[in-house]
């Protein structure tokens, strides 16, 4: 009898496992798959933003080489109004210690400092590691930042405090971009944006110049036949001639012609 007992207490401890055990993998399983979408959910939107910026960067027409401070730094960027702007443009903060313009803008309950570097190729990734060092480095309370470097395109986000600031660097094509401002919920990004449309390179009609322009063939071919009109020279003098044709009769002479022909 008290084998039975034995046996049935074992046979119940066992399913009692056996069920602990699937609740707990079923568990498990669900927290994975929890866990992996929220995961999604924070990083889905980061890449698709990222995928925005990189088509953004390859759209854009940058400046010339020679564009001036009323090109770089326009009396007006969307809503917001520039109220100065000079060439003291070192950050400090950032360790950017360059030539380039600074300029202020000023909207609706905000304010943001923007400069303007020319910078190369071999030296941007170097700049933005620089920074990055500098505000690891100073000791602020609260610190954060988001780096995206895409070879052809750079950008970077950032915040800390005391005293509050928060920025955004923006590289592409030799040029770079810093906008930063102290007034908390600026929206950056999107004066970045207005910004950068506002001082494309208006000679290419925001078209990259390494991208030439295509005509759909028929457009193309009536473009070559109007271009071929226009530039074929008048002559006034020029009559047309009809060809010789060697089966064409003869003229029949004139009356005056045959008399005088006849005449012995």
């Amino acid at each position: 009898m008290s084998n039975d007992n034995s046996s049935s207490k074992w046979l119940v401890g066992c399913l009692v496992a056996g069920a602990v055990a699937v609740l707990l993998c079923g568990g498990v399983v669900a927290l994975i798959v929890f866990w992996g979408y929220q995961v999604a959910q924070q990083v889905g939107p980061q890449i698709q933003q990222q995928m925005q910026g990189v088509q953004f960067a390859a759209q854009w027409t940058p400046p010339g080489p020679d564009a001036d401070a009323d090109e770089l730094l326009p009396v007006a960027v969307g809503p917001w109004s520039r109220v100065a702007h000079d060439d003291l443009a070192a950050i400090p903060e950032l360790a950017i210690a360059r030539d380039g313009l600074h300029g202020t803008y000023e909207g609706v309950n905000t304010k943001i400092e923007v400069y303007a570097y020319q910078v190369p190729m071999q030296d941007q990734a170097q700049l933005f590691q620089d920074a990055l060092d500098a505000m690891e480095s100073a000791g602020y309370t609260t610190r954060a930042q988001a780096n995206v470097d895409m070879g052809s395109h750079h950008w970077m986000t950032f915040s800390f405090s005391p005293p509050e600031r928060s920025g955004r660097m923006w590289w592409s094509q030799g040029w770079l971009f810093v906008m930063t401002s102290d007034v908390s919920g600026t929206d950056l990004e999107g004066f970045e944006q207005v910004y950068l449309r506002t001082i494309e390179n208006p000679t290419n009609g925001g078209m990259n110049p390494a991208t030439p322009e295509v005509l759909p063939l028929e457009q193309a071919a009536a473009a070559a036949e109007a271009e071929t009109d226009e530039t074929a020279p008048d002559d006034p003098d020029a009559t047309e001639t009809a060809p010789d044709d060697p089966e064409a009769a003869p003229d029949e002479p004139s009356a005056g012609e045959a008399a005088t022909e006849s005449a012995p």
